[in-house]
């Protein structure tokens, strides 16, 4: 009994904003729980609405506990398994970190390796989204739609000044740049201890953590492009020491190793998009 899942991607106006969306949803018994599902980590902040169905099961910490039908989940550095009842279905927004503090206005910091209920976020406008999903829970493009127009409207009322940060980090992404501290330093042309500081308030990790996320992220989405992938040649592409580094750092993020079979069947959800 496993979801289906697919991914969509947002409109030039806001993919600088929005990694992704992804729709999950099951239809079966609504009393039976699904085969356990894996989301891994990929330097993203996920906006989690479910439209239909019983609250999911997830694994947070210690043991199974409801997740609510509307909350936000922090960058993670571990993955995340849950289960899904019957007759569910939950989209995601996958939204880029250096833009979570200007749409929310909510620190990122406090959510790393953590979840919070959107109502929590001190932002009632927040929670209206869901009850504009639920009403058109049979149309996903409409759905998408409305995510969209929210979004924007969001952009546009807050109007919040840019930041040093912000403004930084979105110049290495459309730049298609790493992490690593020479790029780094030479984008924000500021101290290592500076940079260091930037990163833990605003991302909740120093910017060597974020990095090895951000090259595990770009390593699960190439392999999702390749078929039969040489290891020694990915290792050297993505900046491993050698091919048991980038299995060792794979397996830390993901939970298994990239040659297991589990790799093409599971990590099908929770991957980015180009």
């Amino acid at each position: 009994m496993k979801p289906t899942y697919y991914t969509i991607k947002p409109s030039k106006h806001l993919s600088h904003v929005v990694n992704h969306y992804w729709i999950t949803e099951t239809g079966f018994d609504s009393g039976r729980l699904s085969q356990k599902q894996t989301c891994i980590p990929l330097g993203m902040v996920e906006w989690i609405i479910q439209t239909r169905g019983k609250n999911q099961l997830g694994i947070f910490g210690n043991g199974w506990n409801n997740f609510p039908n509307d909350y936000v989940v922090g960058i993670t550095s571990k993955p995340v398994h849950w289960k899904m009842f019957g007759e569910s279905k939950v989209i995601g927004i996958c939204i880029k970190p250096e833009w979570f503090y200007k749409l929310y206005h909510f620190p990122l910091k406090p959510l790393t390796d953590g979840f919070l209920e959107t109502s929590a976020l001190d932002n009632p406008e927040l929670t209206t989204l869901r009850d504009e999903l639920v009403k058109e829970d049979d149309d996903v493009n409409k759905q998408i739609e409305i995510i969209e127009s929210f979004l924007m409207k969001l952009m546009q009322t807050k109007r919040v000044e840019d930041s040093y940060f912000y403004s930084t980090i979105t110049k290495i992404r459309t730049n298609h740049g790493s992490f690593d501290s020479k790029t780094l330093s030479d984008y924000f042309f500021l101290g290592e201890r500076q940079i260091q500081r930037l990163f833990k308030d605003n991302f909740g990790l120093s910017p060597k953590a974020y990095d090895k996320l951000n090259r595990f992220s770009n390593t699960v989405r190439h392999l999702k492009k390749c078929n039969r992938p040489s290891w020694h040649e990915l290792a050297d592409q993505f900046g491993y020491s050698d091919q048991a580094h980038l299995i060792r750092e794979f397996k830390n993020y993901a939970g298994f190793t990239p040659t297991s079979h589990y790799v093409a069947d599971s990590t099908a959800l929770f991957v980015p998009v180009d």
